[in-house]
């Protein structure tokens, strides 16, 4: 290992959590970077949430005896993560969806830097998303390509999704947890089927999780035609509401909704969950969003006109006159559109939900 990396504890025992609904396309790929991984002190647990296709056939014949194979009935990932979960042993678990690959060194640079911080409770490392989703590992790709994808990592953690609160979104397979963060802080979430990495990771961070970023890549993200199917949320879905609650819910709770976490809260209810709902003329929907906005702060945000009409003419109609504008302000300047509504507004199917697309659980 390179002299840069601290050396980690060869004998931990890191638990590798792999839900799989309908995975017979990519499971193998998602299996195998799991047994490539340089640091050998391993267990790989499948979950086979339901699976109707031929997953637990692959799993069988090609792997046998090197991974244990739980099956229940289809649950959802949260779910099926958690079984996996019940049923590990290891000090650290990384949780991988069967889409995606990790790379060979993930777990043992994840290690070196848990030995050195032995207070850290969560390490995490870059993603990276090629256009090409037919890949095996990571030797399909460039060293410069994969340098890109950590050089850009910081501002897609923390700005993409969650803007200004200094609040990481991450995607399932990035964090290496240590155990007892998840009994500590929690496990997933089985209510929740959209951003429930986020939720996670977020809820952690809030309860005091101590988090560090290793700037490698430790993951591959597949963006397959299945998976962009599962993101085709919209944002008055009752799924992505629950998971926006959840995690306003735990900030009030733990008195956390100041600063730029309510600034953000608020900016996403009115300007981009309200605003999409009228655009799709939800608008009990979007009364929903507002009046959790109002209980959060009463004053509004947005511009001076804006807050003049609402008074005069209500929220919903204010929404209605002004979403032509933003649509406009959006195109032509998106990233004063992100510095003034805190995301850019447009297409919901934006990175930055998990979903548990296919190969996750179902």
């Amino acid at each position: 290992m390179s002299e840069q990396w601290p050396d980690g504890d060869a004998s931990a025992l890191v638990s590798i959590v792999i839900p799989c609904f309908n995975g017979e396309q990519y499971i193998r790929s998602a299996v195998r970077s799991a047994l490539r991984q340089t640091h050998r002190n391993i267990e790989i647990i499948v979950v086979d949430d339901g699976s109707t296709d031929g997953s637990g056939a692959v799993l069988e014949a090609e792997f046998g005896g090197a991974l244990k194979i739980i099956r229940i009935p289809n649950s959802g990932p949260s779910r099926a993560r958690n079984v996996g979960f019940d049923h590990s042993r290891g000090d650290f678990v990384q949780f991988l969806d069967a889409d995606n690959v990790i790379t060979p060194e993930k777990l043992e640079r994840s290690l070196g830097l848990f030995a050195a911080e032995p207070a850290v409770d969560i390490v995490w490392t870059a993603i990276h998303e090629p256009a090409e989703y037919a890949f095996e590992d990571e030797s399909q790709f460039s060293a410069e390509d994969l340098q890109k994808s950590v050089d850009a990592m910081m501002d897609r953690a923390y700005e993409l999704v969650l803007p200004g609160t200094g609040m990481l979104a991450l995607e399932t397979s990035q964090p290496l947890f240590r155990r007892s963060a998840l009994e500590t802080y929690g496990r997933w979430d089985e209510e929740l089927r959209v951003m429930e990495d986020t939720e996670l990771v977020a809820r952690h961070a809030l309860r005091g999780a101590e988090i560090r970023h290793l700037p490698m890549v430790g993951l591959i993200y597949r963006d397959h035609p299945g998976e962009r199917v599962t993101r085709r949320m919209r944002f008055d879905n009752a799924t992505y509401f629950r998971t926006v609650l959840k995690m306003i819910a735990t900030a009030r709770e733990l008195d956390r909704m100041t600063g730029g976490i309510e600034d953000f809260t608020m900016k996403f209810l009115i300007w981009i969950a309200a605003l999409e709902c009228v655009r799709q003329r939800r608008y009990e929907t979007a009364r929903q969003y507002v009046t959790l906005a109002r209980q959060i702060r009463r004053r509004l945000p947005g511009p001076a006109l804006f807050r003049a009409a609402s008074a005069v003419f209500g929220v919903i109609p204010a929404l209605v006159a002004a979403r032509y504008l933003i649509g406009a302000f959006s195109t032509l300047f998106p990233q004063r559109s992100r510095a003034l509504l805190g995301v850019v507004a447009g297409d919901p199917d934006r990175r930055g939900d998990s979903g548990g697309g296919a190969g996750s659980g179902g």
